[in-house]
């Protein structure tokens, strides 16, 4: 991976905080945003990395290992907030669904 790890994006105070407190490295938040997949929610994107999504010769890098818990949150280029999460792919997948009680029902579907 390139030594480089600028990033062309606004940073929020509170993400600025919270990376340092939780301690992601630019590096780290870099291989992020370059390969991590992206689950659109509610106006923002969360960013995380998924080992099956990445490229043959990436798969085996460390990163990988590292960035496959941490979701990075961003809205209009603009980074929001940092987390670590355990299984994080599958905590965003989830967290996108709709609640039961806001599915159309099937009755209202069969109405129209």
């Amino acid at each position: 991976m390139a030594a480089d790890t600028r990033i062309d994006v606004a940073v929020t105070h509170h993400f600025a905080t919270r990376a340092a407190q939780r301690g992601l490295s630019p590096r780290l938040l870099h291989f992020i945003l370059s390969y991590g997949t992206e689950f659109p929610a509610h106006g923002a994107v969360s960013f995380t990395v998924r080992a099956r999504d990445l490229p043959d010769d990436l798969r085996d890098l460390p990163e990988v290992e590292l960035a496959k818990d941490w979701i990075v949150v961003m809205a209009e280029n603009t980074l929001i907030t940092c987390f670590h999460r355990p299984r994080a792919s599958a905590f965003l997948r989830r967290k996108n669904k709709l609640p039961s009680w806001a599915r159309p029902c099937r009755t209202d579907a069969l109405r129209s």
